[in-house]
């Protein structure tokens, strides 16, 4: 429920803490979102929180490039079920921040993200859910 506040997040930080509360709600989601049993869960509330205006500003352009982009990159036929398990997690966050997220806010991210796509052939992989998520 703290990723629908309407208030920028920054309003309940305070001089005292060391991490500020957007990041303290990312790394408690990144803790589960590798996780069978929360995973769908965990990209649902990523892709609320990641369309977020004050997240959009300050941590989507460093969540995408540098945690979802190198793991879809590793992407092989014959991956190993660990990183297959990545790569759906971050296929299903990636496509809730696409569904709840404003398109002027994404289309920065929309040609490289199609370019890996296209390169590491996800549109042709023999797993199911990587296709359709695809």
């Amino acid at each position: 429920t703290t990723c629908m506040v309407p208030l920028d997040l920054c309003r309940f930080d305070n001089k005292t803490k060391r991490q500020t509360t957007m990041n303290q709600i990312l790394t408690v989601c990144k803790k589960y979102l590798y996780n069978w049993s929360y995973m769908r869960v965990i990209a649902f509330i990523l892709g609320h929180f990641m369309s977020r205006q004050d997240c959009v500003r300050l941590c989507l352009n460093d969540y995408i490039n540098n945690e979802l982009i190198p793991i879809i990159s590793q992407y092989e036929q014959n991956n190993d079920e660990e990183v297959m398990l990545k790569i759906n997690a971050c296929l299903q966050t990636l496509s809730y921040i696409f569904k709840f997220g404003q398109r002027e806010n994404l289309m920065p991210y929309v040609q490289t993200l199609l370019n890996v796509l296209i390169e590491k052939q996800y549109f042709q992989s023999k797993r199911l859910t990587i296709r359709r998520l695809t």
